[in-house]
């Protein structure tokens, strides 16, 4: 059996959650009710909107199909619907965005775990990264308001959006 980053990043994922859960510690602090997790996916699905309507689709219609078809299996919709929300929004909330506030402060713990979460995301070029730039912000205030589950609720949305809409334009073209 071969072990990929995937299946050491669930273990990390897994043992941390279990360890919170024993502990009672931060990840409950804020436990949103289920109408706010979905209104956080609804807003994050909402966000994506704007930023595809930006995005200039000049890949070949036969090769974005297939790259979005791609993304439609179940393994990668599960993965980026759940899995990467889930830890991602743990990292960059949960941990960064937590601990620099003790540090720093809000405003300051924002800026920089949303700078962060962009720089995670520069390689899908620089409006890539303002996109991210700018959810970080939006999830760092559902994750102070709202807790963690709601930011990763919102990430989730954006996720299925960026997802979703791009193959709907060109199933629509």
């Amino acid at each position: 059996m071969t072990v990929t980053s995937n299946d050491l990043f669930l273990a990390v994922i897994v043992i941390t959650v279990v360890q919170r859960l024993l502990n009672r510690r931060s990840l409950f602090f804020h436990q949103a009710r289920p109408r706010e997790l979905a209104l956080a996916f609804l807003l994050g699905l909402a966000y994506t909107i704007p930023h595809l309507l930006t995005i200039d689709f000049t890949i070949p219609e036969a090769e974005h199909r297939r790259m979005l078809e791609a993304r439609l299996e179940p393994w990668p919709l599960l993965r980026l619907m759940i899995y990467v929300p889930l830890f991602e929004e743990y990292f960059n909330r949960e941990i960064m965005l937590k601990n620099l506030t003790n540090r720093m402060g809000f405003p300051v713990a924002l800026a920089i775990s949303s700078l962060f979460f962009g720089l995670m995301h520069v390689l899908k070029g620089w409006p890539g990264f303002l996109f991210a730039l700018l959810f970080g912000v939006l999830a760092g205030l559902l994750y102070r308001k709202y807790g963690y589950f709601a930011a990763a609720a919102a990430h989730s949305g954006a996720n299925l959006g960026g997802t979703l809409f791009p193959y709907l334009v060109v199933l629509l073209r």
